[in-house]
């Protein structure tokens, strides 16, 4: 019971960007490991704009409109499919390095001193904030917005001849998708006590396998179902972070050693990919709903 606890606090924390994953790998139907550097850059700007003495309602505000500002710029280097997602978005990880690296000055912040979130609101800030996320996305999803994001990805042509400019839903999708990795960031910071420049390593892959997982898992519940429920893919998503951390926590309880905890972790997720992958949702580009 303590490894699942552990593990559902875990998932709370990482939740927002699963969901981030969630809106570019399912309803745009793309993949975006510029997560990986949104993640560490909303970390990195609430990290220190506490330490300049901002208040943390307003650093998290920073952090997110960094993290949208993130998404802005992958989507403006594959301006009109000229640049592959996968391409572009290495591309944009391999600037946000950077740029992380000169918004917190050195490579480590640590929060010990400062005013958080948590030292203000207690630990129920973080479950708070992350319903707040899960609002944000339902609300999003279940508006027009929401249905031309998922036209967007289904089938661009189409889009085309209903609106002259489609780019713009590119640009909000993943706008928003990274900054809710800019918000998992900040979240982590709060719980961990610091940003660190490398703390975003592999969040995009193990973002992505939750997501696939889960969403398989509740296809298998749902198997006559066929329309688009936000509800339910949420449920997934969580159900596919609670995956990933049990498997984590459990390979640690019996021992195994933290440097090969990556290694054990990436062939689990390959076996429970493979197992997954006559699904659709296991193929980038293609939307069988």
């Amino acid at each position: 019971m303590n490894i699942f606890y552990l593990a559902l606090e875990q998932t709370i924390v990482f939740l927002p960007l699963v969901m981030g994953i969630y809106l570019s790998y399912k309803i745009l139907q793309t993949t975006d490991l510029t997560v990986d550097g949104t993640f560490v850059l909303g970390a990195a700007l609430y990290a220190r704009s506490l330490s300049m003495g901002v208040e943390p309602l307003v650093a998290v505000l920073i952090a997110l409109a960094g993290g949208f500002l993130g998404g802005v710029m992958v989507s403006l280097i594959q301006f009109k499919d000229k640049v592959n997602s996968l391409i572009a978005s290495i591309l944009a990880l391999f600037i946000l390095y950077s740029v992380n690296f000169q918004v917190m000055g050195r490579a480590n912040i640590s929060l010990q001193d400062n005013r958080t979130l948590i030292y203000l609101f207690g630990d129920q800030i973080i479950l708070f904030m992350c319903l707040i996320s899960i609002g944000l996305v339902v609300v999003i999803l279940s508006s027009q917005l929401g249905l031309k994001l998922r036209g967007f990805g289904a089938n661009k042509s189409l889009m085309q001849k209903i609106t002259s400019n489609i780019e713009k839903f590119r640009m909000l999708g993943l706008g928003f998708s990274n900054m809710l990795a800019a918000f998992c960031g900040v979240l982590t910071a709060e719980v961990n006590g610091y940003a660190d420049i490398n703390m975003g390593f592999g969040m995009a892959l193990t973002g992505i396998g939750s997501v696939v997982i889960g969403l398989d898992l509740i296809r298998r519940v749902y198997r006559s179902r066929k329309i688009f429920n936000v509800g339910s893919d949420i449920l997934g998503c969580f159900l596919g972070g609670l995956t990933y951390f049990l498997s984590l926590n459990t390979l640690l309880r019996i021992g195994i050693e933290p440097i090969n905890l990556k290694l054990v972790l990436g062939v689990i997720l390959v076996m429970l990919l493979r197992g997954v992958g006559s699904s659709p949702l296991n193929k980038i580009g293609v939307n069988r709903e």
